[in-house]
């Protein structure tokens, strides 16, 4: 499933993390710690396969439990219907698993906010501070918001490698962003500098938006992310 949404469905998108669950997935529970995400974690790799045409990638790691893997989606199935996935561990590996892949599958990423105990929005205000129900950010100001599986972009980095500063990594295709039902102006969509595979979409708060906790939902492509919540004053 989207690794930000915790949904299935739509198909997920390449270049974004999903979530796969299962059982003896794992024999440790770890997390990734270069720069890049590895091939293999704790001697679990993950594989994505195109029969039909004879291709194979790898996905890259971020973290491996008994119960539960998160991987990034290869980037080089862009344009693939679909891929079958299979988990390894060491010399075993799991049966395969046909997963639809989508050009978007869009997701904010969340946080349990420390003050209210509620899932919030993955942003950062426009002065750097982390949005939280103490915090909200301004009506007018812009928001830097965390997000999973924009689609397609330009200076697209390799598989499990960082994107870049100089040039950015942005989106082909600019996501359409509501908070508390109005539109919001984007002012970029891109990947992340220095991290691997996620999005950053800077929008203004609409100066009519509603005060208090407010939905955010991201649309690209057609494709419309779950609703998540953000503090708006």
């Amino acid at each position: 499933m989207n690794a930000a949404s915790g949904q299935a469905g739509s198909g997920v998108a390449p270049g974004s993390y999903i979530s796969i669950f299962g059982a003896a997935l794992s024999d440790a529970m770890l997390i990734y710690s270069t720069t890049y995400l590895p091939l293999s974690l704790a001697g679990v790799s993950v594989s994505f396969d195109v029969p039909g045409r004879r291709l194979s990638y790898p996905g890259r790691i971020h973290f491996v439990s008994p119960g539960q893997i998160n991987v990034q989606v290869p980037w080089e199935l862009a344009g693939e219907p679909s891929a079958d996935l299979k988990v390894s561990l060491l010399d075993f590996s799991s049966a395969t698993i046909r997963v639809a892949l989508n050009e978007y599958s869009p997701a904010v990423f969340e946080y349990t906010d420390p003050g209210s105990g509620r899932l919030l929005t993955a942003a950062l205000d426009q002065n750097s501070g982390l949005v939280t129900s103490a915090n909200a950010v301004r009506r007018g100001s812009v928001v830097q918001i965390y997000a999973n599986g924009a689609g397609p972009v330009d200076n697209r980095p390799p598989s499990g490698d960082p994107a870049g500063a100089q040039p950015l990594s942005s989106c082909r295709v600019t996501p359409e962003v509501t908070i508390g039902g109005r539109g919001a102006t984007v002012l970029f969509c891109g990947l992340a500098p220095g991290f691997v595979g996620l999005y950053q979409i800077n929008a203004t708060v609409p100066a009519d938006a509603p005060a208090g906790i407010q939905p955010l939902v991201l649309r690209v492509g057609g494709v419309t992310s779950k609703t998540a919540s953000l503090p708006v004053q």
